[in-house]
C-alpha cells in the first residue's frame, strides 16, 4: 500500500509538470506562481498531515456524504459520484484560497487543485480513504523536496 501511495503521488507530481504545457497547448493562458521554498525537514509533518487532514475532511467527509446524499435522493450512481467528485473537488480548490492564511487566488492552481480534487476522489472511490490520503501525503512531501 505504501508503495502504491507513492506511485499514486508520483503520477500527480508527473501531470503537475505537464498540465501548463498542456493548457499552453490548447490555448489557454494563465499565470503559475512559483511556490516560496521552505526547509523541507521542518515541513514533512506539515506536509503529510495536510494531506491525511484534507482527504479525511474532502473525500472520506464531504464526497462520500454527497455520493450518499445525492443516491438518497434517487439521482443514479453514474451521476451521483461524478457529481459528487466535481462538487467536493470545486471546494477543495477553493478551501485554499479562503480565510487568512489562503493563498491569493490563481486560475492556474485553482485549476490544478479542483483537477487534483478529481484524481485524489478517483483513487479514493477504486483504492480507498488509506490509499488516497497516502498519496495525498506523499504528494505534498514530494512536491516540497522537489522544486
Amino acid at each position: 500500500m505504501s508503495l502504491e501511495c507513492l506511485v499514486f503521488a508520483v503520477v500527480l507530481w508527473g501531470l503537475s509538470y505537464g498540465f501548463a504545457p498542456f493548457l499552453n497547448y490548447l490555448g489557454v493562458t494563465l499565470s503559475a506562481g512559483a511556490p516560496p521554498v521552505d526547509p523541507i525537514l521542518s515541513r514533512v509533518v506539515t506536509y503529510v498531515g495536510a494531506g491525511i487532514y484534507e482527504e479525511i475532511l474532502f473525500r472520506l467527509v464531504l464526497f462520500s456524504g454527497l455520493a450518499m446524499l445525492l443516491r438518497l435522493a434517487l439521482v443514479p450512481v453514474y451521476a451521483a459520484l461524478p457529481m459528487a467528485a466535481i462538487i467536493s473537488a470545486l471546494v477543495f480548490a477553493g478551501a485554499h484560497h479562503v480565510g487568512p492564511h489562503g493563498e491569493r487566488m490563481d486560475s492556474y492552481v485553482f485549476l490544478f487543485r479542483t483537477m487534483a480534487g478529481l484524481y485524489f476522489a478517483l483513487v479514493y472511490h477504486l483504492r480507498g480513504f488509506g490509499v488516497a490520503a497516502g498519496a495525498h501525503a506523499s504528494y505534498d512531501v514530494l512536491v516540497g523536496l522537489v522544486p
